[in-house]
């Protein structure tokens, strides 16, 4: 894992990562991986920009395959926290629609699959973790784990069963090295 510090903010960027941007430069088609780059660095932007909106200083910035991790030194009210988690999702969604008006239907498609995504209700994702502050304002922390392991399970055999249909239907191998590459990096974090 690469280890450095910026205004002192700790990067953390596991060698998974840096290879999964690898095989997504080599197998560019059409443009998307810079599309894709680009709007998963803003969706990331956004929630930044939003804890420092609330005063949040931050305190280690984590990318891996599965995701970025950003900790803060103070935990934010959960209404605040919610609007954080939403902030990235939204963003692509925002430019969902103004690449929807601009008619560049490419980056279009990118945002709203990077939404969509990141809204899953899936416990490593912002919408996951938007479902767990929700049902924590209704129901017991035991209850609540109990809905977001159902989901998470749900949410998985989902994300595999298109997985699979995009890789048959496509008959690409490098869909099948990228689910497979994927897949043990999200179990390994589990």
């Amino acid at each position: 894992m690469l280890k450095f510090e910026i205004f002192g903010v700790k990067f953390k960027i596991s060698f998974l990562f840096v290879c999964f941007i690898a095989w997504m430069l080599l197998n560019n088609q059409y443009n998307i991986t810079q599309i894709y780059i680009s709007s998963a660095l803003l969706h990331e932007c956004l929630h930044i920009l939003t804890l420092t909106a609330f005063s949040s200083s931050l305190k280690e910035i984590k990318l891996e395959l599965c995701g970025v991790t950003i900790k803060t030194y103070k935990k934010l009210p959960n209404f605040e926290e919610l609007i954080v988690l939403a902030s990235g999702c939204f963003g692509n969604f925002a430019l969902f629609l103004l690449f929807t008006t601009l008619k560049l239907k490419t980056a279009a498609a990118v945002n709203l699959i990077i939404f969509i995504f990141n809204i899953l209700p899936h416990e490593k994702l912002d919408g996951g973790q938007i479902l767990s502050k929700i049902l924590s304002l209704f129901v017991s922390s035991y209850v609540s784990f109990k809905i977001i392991r159902v989901t998470t399970t749900l949410t998985t055999i989902a994300i595999v069963s298109t997985a699979i249909f995009v890789i048959i239907y496509f008959k690409n191998f490098a869909f099948l090295l990228g689910f497979i590459f994927f897949t043990l990096s999200f179990m390994l974090n589990a």
